[in-house]
């Protein structure tokens, strides 16, 4: 299974997308950070994060623009800034829509720029589409129309 890791503070956006992830029988393990300060604790391997068998070095990292203590674009500034996890695809998964938000990220760095879907259908179809751009090369990815009932 594919690590992707997601940047992410709001617990209720969590639980959709891990809902997401499981109707969509997606073959990913994603771990979860809450803030820019995790995710660099988590990709350095400090403190708990220190085994890579249990918190491998993702492969996909999704991040919110909007973080409670700072923001997706330091995530995005960090990845591109760093030697070893430079090559790693930042996709941004937000609520905002601002076309200056989508520019300067994608000037960032940032592979994609995604407005958020609220739909769990729709949530899927994002999934799988990324994966299959940015992972699978272009192979089939889940089971995007049809859904495992959770």
């Amino acid at each position: 299974m594919k690590p992707i890791l997601f940047v992410e503070d709001d617990h209720d956006d969590i639980w959709l997308v891990e809902r997401a992830i499981k109707m969509a029988r997606l073959e990913i393990n994603p771990m979860f950070v809450v803030s820019f300060t995790e995710f660099k604790i988590y990709m350095e391997g400090r403190s708990g994060y220190g085994n890579r068998d249990r918190y491998p070095i993702p492969q996909l990292v999704f991040t919110d623009l909007k973080l409670e203590a700072s923001s997706g674009f330091e995530v995005l500034a960090y990845m591109a800034g760093h030697i070893t996890f430079g090559h790693i695809p930042v996709v941004i998964l937000t609520t905002s829509g601002r076309e200056e938000d989508r520019t300067r990220a994608m000037k960032s760095g940032a592979r994609e720029f995604i407005t958020k879907p609220y739909s769990n259908t729709d949530l899927i179809q994002v999934f799988s589409k990324v994966l299959r751009d940015h992972l699978f090369h272009g192979a089939s990815v889940g089971i995007p129309f049809k859904t495992a009932h959770v």
